[in-house]
């Protein structure tokens, strides 16, 4: 319509300009008055179309922005589904936690995230198992998504996973690029997430770094943030982030959100307590406590939480035969407090702490030794020691001292005794090592479940069953020597 508005005007000024050029022509006798005026109004609806044809392109770019922006935003509310989805919870359900989410920022000091940090456009942001750093990372690439969808011409949002970068790194930007003018993103910059260094080789992972900074320093206006557990990579003080664990109100606060009644927490443990400040474990208490089936006792919250995290997303690979038999001698000397002077070792060889540092279950520890990254772990590892007789039973009630260390990986290891026999010959011994300790232990791991008949249970088995039933009772007699006669009505 605009063309045709600008053809009617040019025919209009052509005849003038015919009537200028007749006179000119008089003067000089040079002048195609015709030619003259055709030419101009050529030129007119040429100039039109080409405006017509911005306008078109204008309205392409926009439209192109627009899809752009809910792509990332897509992919990444896709991917935080899928975190969410051993727990059973969708986004919605705990959006206040992640409203309050910190965040990394790109400063010139060391900190945590909130803090400052990563001068040079390069932040490693590092938290042990479980402490929520791909959730961080997730929420700065949001915030680089909203930027983007305020401004076009906002850095590019790139999110890649360490595991899947197999060229070099400003090529594997380039492939995440999905804007019809691919590598344009040299021009504006970028906001790049590489998540899980610490999943690929530490050569890898230190390559990776390199990359990082090549890059960052290359092109203009790009940050980069990295995420990896402890000791994974090397980088700068001006790098590294530490991911912060919650504090004690926001955990438990989060374990509520996540489904729990608040006085399911109330007797909890130190270490339980300072378990549900790493961001994973506060979900999973808090969906295993809202469930029909939830833990009938803590020592059966310990061991769904790490059975459950040993066997879903990226630790399931964690425990194989080699790390499984290290990781439970680990266990054993720490739990023991013996693995060197003053008990600050741990009892492994360079070779073996190398292999469990890539398991991601344990941090550095003093010394250059090796601790699990959560005491749960700690006593779930214990527990199978006393299980498969890497460590003795009768460690568990050798002296106070002993007990004390030994009490919550001997409570997870009578729940997790694949056979009666071998629970009976756990219990036993300890019931007639000390009675008094013994009954600790089976409080704690079996308190939630005094109440044996109820429409599930099938009737005793009428065979074994007496035999079962006599046997811890006079255990139990011969253990309270003189004061089984005024608990027991006579002798068995």
């Amino acid at each position: 319509m605009a063309i045709d508005k600008t053809l009617v005007q040019g025919a209009a000024l052509r005849d003038r300009l015919a009537q200028v050029a007749a006179e000119l022509a008089k003067v000089s006798g040079r002048v195609d008055a015709g030619a003259l005026a055709s030419r101009l109004v050529g030129h007119l609806a040429s100039t039109n179309a080409g405006a017509g044809k911005a306008d078109v392109d204008t309205t392409d770019a926009a439209a192109a922005h627009r899809g752009l922006v809910a792509q990332l935003t897509a992919a990444s509310a896709a991917r935080r589904r899928v975190r969410l989805q051993v727990f059973d919870l969708e986004e919605d359900t705990i959006r206040a936690y992640f409203v309050a989410f910190p965040t990394p920022e790109f400063g010139t000091a060391t900190g945590s995230a909130g803090e400052g940090g990563g001068a040079g456009g390069v932040v490693v942001l590092t938290g042990d198992f479980g402490s929520g750093k791909s959730e961080t990372a997730e929420t700065w690439h949001r915030q680089t998504i909203a930027d983007l969808a305020a401004d076009a011409e906002a850095p590019l949002p790139v999110w890649l996973a360490a595991r899947d970068i197999n060229r070099p790194l400003s090529e594997a930007v380039d492939a995440a690029d999905r804007t019809r003018w691919r590598g344009r993103w040299r021009d504006r910059g970028a906001r790049i997430v590489i998540d899980g260094i610490d999943e690929s080789d530490p050569a890898r992972a230190q390559a990776l770094l390199e990359d990082a900074r090549i890059l960052t320093a290359t092109v203009d206006n790009t940050q980069i943030l990295l995420t990896a557990r402890p000791g994974a990579v090397t980088p700068s003080t001006t790098e590294h982030v530490e991911t912060p664990l919650l504090d004690e109100d926001a955990a438990l606060a989060l374990v509520r959100l996540a489904g729990a009644e608040a006085r399911a927490t109330w007797q909890w443990t130190a270490d339980m307590r300072a378990s549900v400040r790493r961001p994973f474990f506060a979900l999973a208490a808090g969906t295993s406590l809202a469930r029909d089936d939830a833990p009938r006792s803590e020592a059966d919250l310990i061991r769904t939480l790490v059975e459950n995290a040993l066997g879903n997303g990226r630790e399931r690979g964690a425990v194989t035969s080699n790390t499984g038999t290290i990781l439970t001698a680990l266990a054993v000397s720490l739990t023991n407090g013996t693995g060197g002077p003053g008990g600050t070792g741990d009892g492994l060889t360079f070779s073996q702490r190398q292999t469990l540092r890539s398991s991601r279950l344990v941090a550095d520890g003093p010394g250059g030794t090796v601790r699990f990254s959560l005491p749960i772990l700690q006593h779930w590892f214990a527990a199978q020691a006393l299980l498969d007789g890497t460590a003795s039973p009768d460690v568990v009630m050798g002296d106070r001292r002993s007990f004390l260390r030994w009490r919550w990986a001997a409570a997870v290891a009578a729940l997790s005794a694949g056979d009666t026999s071998t629970l009976d010959t756990l219990i036993g011994g300890w019931v007639s090592a000390n009675p008094g300790a013994a009954g600790w232990v089976l409080n704690q791991a079996f308190k939630g479940s005094r109440s044996w008949q109820h429409e599930r249970k099938q009737n005793l088995e009428p065979t074994d069953s007496p035999r079962r039933l006599l046997t811890p009772l006079r255990t139990w007699s011969d253990a309270l020597g003189d004061l089984s006669r005024r608990v027991l009505p006579g002798p068995v």
